[in-house]
């Protein structure tokens, strides 16, 4: 297991580790390109065109700048440090590692099942994201989709994927073109997340919970959301 802070930080930033010797060659230029790329990956200004909640984003940009600090100390002070002595860096508030757990109130809003079960402690934050972007990955693409039901033709998908610009979303390239119509767009939306795979799916299939631990915590879901509506 994974334990060493400049380790796990690597990792964070995305910055090969290459046996051990990457942080041996790690330089400054090197370390902020890194960092500049996961900031553009995770920054909450990017939460509605990713169709994320901000708060996750907001924590991942968190556990982000926490490792950029952590890497960043290491490669300022590594020159001035005496042969044979070990580099300890300031541990962050909390720890960057990608295994942690949240420790804070229950946000007082209707929270989807994935959020609920990271909020009230029972996953971890890695495995949050884990599941967030395995149902992306499963859910049914928007063209596709349109394709199917005789919205578009095949080569107007091409179009689309082509002529989309920063951060808009392909349903909105799609009716900027006039290959859909709003009302389209609503039904294929629809359709995409009656097609998804429901989250819970992904904690069941991988052990994380049993159907009976699965079918309780969709129960105290409910009672949370019914608060808040």
């Amino acid at each position: 297991m994974q334990t060493n802070p400049l380790e796990m930080a690597m990792e964070k930033l995305r910055i090969p580790a290459r046996g051990g010797s990457g942080l041996l060659t790690l330089h400054l230029e090197a370390l902020k390109r890194a960092y500049r790329q996961c900031v553009m990956r995770s920054h909450p200004d990017r939460a509605e065109s990713l169709g994320l909640p901000k708060e996750l984003l907001e924590e991942e940009f968190k556990r982000v700048n926490e490792s950029y600090q952590i890497l960043l100390e290491y490669v300022r002070n590594r020159e001035n440090r005496r042969p044979g002595t070990r580099f300890t860096p300031h541990p962050p508030e909390k720890s960057v590692a990608g295994n942690f757990y949240y420790r804070g109130s229950m946000p007082k809003r209707p929270l989807r099942f994935g959020e609920f079960l990271y909020y009230s402690g029972n996953i971890d934050w890695n495995t949050f994201i884990q599941a967030i972007v395995w149902q992306m990955r499963n859910r049914p693409r928007f063209g596709d989709i349109a394709i199917k039901l005789g919205y578009m033709r095949p080569e107007e998908a091409v179009e689309v994927m082509r002529l989309r610009r920063l951060r808009e979303r392909f349903g909105d390239t799609a009716i900027r073109l006039g290959h859909i119509s709003n009302h389209q767009m609503f039904i294929i939306l629809g359709r995409q997340r009656f097609y998804a795979k429901p989250i819970g799916s992904f904690f069941q299939d991988n052990g994380r919970l049993t159907r009976e631990a699965l079918e309780k915590k969709l129960a105290e879901q409910v009672r949370h959301n019914a608060r808040f509506r």
